[in-house]
């Protein structure tokens, strides 16, 4: 149990996490109670919190999971006249259910392993945070409970051996978790929260994340835009701290080498449209061909609806990891503006078995598995009814599921194995808990000289002691360890958007970045590779620069600092100073104070020659 001073901080933390949602005062006042009013249930107190429904399963111990299962939420008015009634949660998703199944098949092997945890049974309690943050605090509540209750600092179970938590996907839900998890030291892993702000160890000192930090990413896009010769471009980023964040980087990045951003817009995620109307006559009105997007597939989806509706073609979209290999968007439906996307995708390997588990699942096979049946219907579009149900839809002549569809058909893509970049890095963070809870119990069997019976009476700081120092191999052999500050090493896929045979569309790997390597050697590109759109080139997407302001002349360079002297930043009418040609500033002769146009054109790539 926690101090009173630990449980103010617990209190104030959880406050300043969810400030926006007033939801969260109600939680605070009917949970966060002293625990000597807490426990006095007989003399009438009560906590009045809804039950949480989740996956779970008993073991020795229990690893916590948090996916967003559904991508969006019915939006209740909170009157605080009377307890709000559960959020209800929409639009299932599939590849985030593959994710929850990677978290699965990994604990199924490692039981199944003698050669790691030996007669020691991982169990899991998994939870949907609907890609919203206060439902992610309430998983992490619910996980630390070890009730159906998420009720703040008490855990109602005698023996419960929690070794920590995977998730959340999205950076803001996985900030609201570690400012949690971070008071116990209980060891939390992210597969996809890529935000810099996560490194802060001050901050987040038990978080861990089996991708790299947005930081790497910024400057890897950067360097694609000027590998191509694209220094006039259009940024999206979704307002929150994944995109903002990122958007200031990849700013950073774009200045220092040079390039310009023609308009920078936010998709506004709490808006069903994103503010696409918006988005789209700046994009309209723009001279930018390229335009870089840093959003979540979810995030981007209704505006790529209105893009796509609108005839918004003839642009390169570069993605960031968020959405470069969506199953979402790569569609028939979105080729016409999507083909050609170029993209960054975390690093991933094959996990041998992964398909076949994936395949075996079934509604009725996993009976306690509550999104089993949200699957089916999500895959199959079909609805699973009851007698009574059963009728109604049988006179709307709806489709309903009857349990005998089947998973592996090729055109449900749900078990497709290039699409499995997600459910990789949450099958190696669980082995990395894994491996680092199997050195802290062979430490203590060794000091107790074999004996054996405290060996699960551990806590949460000692666990983290051993997650920062993990090492251990996959079964491809590549060493996977994690950074002081709590991140694997920065390896990306670059992918491209072919249109397929079908009409779809297919991420196809076309080049890699590895940051572990020396500067100029980082980014390697197949051009031949890539399927341009409209059977176009890299150099129909250059744009000519607008005219712009006196004393904004400058020369782009590339970042191995070689100059670009064929692109130029142009005045117009007005006083031109000095003309820079290269990286000293070597100063050009002074021109004649007011010029035309054509006459400034000339001119000023005259000096450039």
């Amino acid at each position: 149990m926690l101090r009173s001073g630990q449980r103010e901080d617990l209190a104030r933390t959880v406050h300043q996490a969810l400030h926006p949602q007033k939801v969260l005062l109600c939680l605070l006042v009917h949970c966060v109670l002293p625990e000597s009013v807490a426990q006095r249930t007989e003399h009438g107190c009560q906590l009045h919190s809804h039950e949480v429904a989740g996956l779970s399963r008993d073991g020795d111990v229990i690893l916590g999971g948090i996916f967003p299962l559904h991508d969006d939420v019915d939006i209740q008015k909170i009157t605080f006249t009377v307890q709000p009634a559960p959020i209800s949660c929409q639009r299932f998703r599939s590849p985030n259910y593959r994710a929850l199944q990677a978290m699965v098949f990994a604990i199924e092997e490692i039981n199944a392993n003698p050669n790691i945890l030996p007669n020691i049974t991982i169990g899991f309690q998994i939870y949907d945070s609907c890609r919203i943050m206060q439902r992610s605090l309430e998983g992490t509540l619910w996980i630390l409970a070890g009730t159906n209750e998420p009720i703040p600092n008490f855990c109602c179970q005698k023996k419960l051996h929690l070794t920590g938590v995977i998730g959340d996907a999205g950076s803001s839900g996985s900030v609201v978790m570690a400012r949690v998890l971070g008071l116990y030291r209980l060891p939390q892993t992210s597969y996809v929260s890529s935000s810099p702000i996560l490194s802060d160890r001050n901050q987040f000192p038990s978080f861990f994340r089996t991708i790299p930090s947005d930081i790497f990413q910024s400057q890897g896009l950067a360097e694609i835009l000027i590998h191509f010769g694209w220094t006039w471009v259009g940024l999206l980023a979704e307002d929150n701290d994944y995109g903002q964040l990122a958007a200031t980087l990849l700013k950073k990045e774009l200045e220092k080498a040079g390039a310009c951003i023609a308009f920078s817009e936010n998709i506004i995620l709490s808006r069903s449209d994103r503010n696409a109307l918006h988005i789209i006559r700046v994009i309209q009105s723009s001279t930018a061909n390229v335009i870089v997007v840093i959003c979540s597939d979810a995030g981007l989806s209704p505006l790529i609806e209105e893009i796509t509706k609108h005839k918004v073609t003839g642009k390169v979209w570069i993605a960031s990891e968020g959405w470069s290999i969506s199953t979402t968007l790569s569609i028939e439906r979105f080729s016409n503006i999507l083909t050609g996307t170029i993209g960054f995708a975390t690093r991933s390997e094959e996990i041998p078995g992964f398909v076949e588990h994936l395949n075996r699942v079934h509604p009725s096979r996993y009976a306690p598995d509550i999104f089993a049946q949200k699957l089916w219907e999500e895959v199959f579009g079909c609805q699973w009814m009851d007698q009574k149900q059963l009728m109604d839809v049988l006179d709307n002549r709806s489709k309903v599921c009857t349990g005998k569809e089947n998973l592996e058909l090729p055109f449900i893509g749900y078990n497709d194995g290039t699409r499995f970049r997600g459910p990789y890095n949450v099958y190696i963070a669980v082995y990395a808990n894994a491996w680092a809870l199997h050195s802290l119990i062979s430490s203590k069997i060794t000091l107790l000289n074999g004996f054996q019976e405290d060996i699960l009476d551990f806590k949460p700081w000692q666990l983290l002691h051993y997650v920062k120092n993990v090492r251990f191999k996959n079964r491809a052999g590549t060493a996977l360890f994690f950074s002081q500050t709590g991140e694997v090493p920065a390896q990306y896929d670059v992918v491209n958007w072919h249109r397929t045979p079908n009409g779809g569309l297919q991420s196809t790997r076309i080049g890699t970045y590895d940051s572990t390597v020396p500067q100029g050697q980082r980014l390697i590109i197949n051009t031949s590779a890539i399927q341009w759109p409209s059977g176009k080139t890299h150099t129909d997407y250059v744009t000519i620069l607008p005219k712009i302001h006196i004393g904004s002349i400058r020369p782009f360079k590339d970042l191995v600092g070689r100059e670009r002297l064929t692109t130029w930043e142009v005045a117009g009418v007005g006083t031109l100073g000095t003309l820079f040609r290269n990286g000293l500033h070597t100063p050009c002769k002074q021109l004649q104070t007011n010029y035309g146009l054509p006459v400034g054109h000339f001119l000023a790539y005259a000096i450039a020659g």
